[in-house]
C-alpha cells in the first residue's frame, strides 16, 4: 500500500514539474502536500483535473474582481447583467474613447473619418501621418542642399 502511495505521489510530482502544470499549481494556490495526501484517493489524472479545475476557479474570480473595478471607474450602472453583457458594455466604451483619440487626431491633421470605422480612421491618420513626416524630410533635405531626384 505505501508503494502504491509512493508511486502515486512521484508520479504526481512530475506532472506539476512541467510548465504547464506548475503554472496552474501556483495559480490555485495549493500546496504540493495536499496533492500528495490525496493521491491514494485518486488517479494522478484526477488530481490534476482537480488542480487545473482550482486553477481556473480562481481565474474567474479575478476576472469578476476586475470587471467590478472597471464598471466601478468608468460609471457603468451594471445591475442585473450577465458578466458578458458587461464585458460588451466595457468594450462599447473603449471604442468610444478611442473614436475620441482618433477624433482628435484627425482634427489637428484636418481630416475627416465621419462614416469611417475605428480601425479605417486610424489607417487614414497613419497615411496622413507619413505623408506629413515626408514632405517635412523633403523640406529639411531641400534647405539642407541635399537632392532627392533619386528618392522620386
Amino acid at each position: 500500500m505505501n508503494d502504491k502511495i509512493m508511486v502515486g505521489t512521484l508520479s504526481v510530482m512530475m506532472m506539476l514539474a512541467t510548465p504547464t502544470l506548475a503554472q496552474a499549481q501556483v495559480a490555485s494556490d495549493t500546496k504540493v502536500t495536499y496533492v500528495t495526501a490525496h493521491a491514494n484517493d485518486e488517479t494522478p489524472h484526477q488530481t490534476l483535473a482537480i488542480v487545473r479545475l482550482r486553477a481556473q476557479a480562481k481565474k474567474l474570480s479575478l476576472e469578476s474582481e476586475v470587471l467590478k473595478a472597471q464598471v466601478k471607474v468608468l460609471n457603468i450602472d451594471a445591475t442585473g447583467l450577465t458578466q458578458d453583457q458587461i464585458r460588451r458594455q466595457l468594450k462599447t466604451v473603449g471604442q468610444a474613447k478611442q473614436r475620441a483619440t482618433l477624433k482628435a487626431q484627425a482634427k489637428v491633421l484636418k481630416l475627416e473619418i465621419t462614416g469611417l470605422t475605428n480601425e479605417q480612421a486610424r489607417t487614414k491618420i497613419k497615411a496622413a501621418e507619413r505623408a506629413n513626416t515626408i514632405t517635412h524630410l523633403l523640406a529639411q533635405a531641400k534647405t539642407l542642399g541635399i537632392s532627392t531626384s533619386l528618392m522620386k
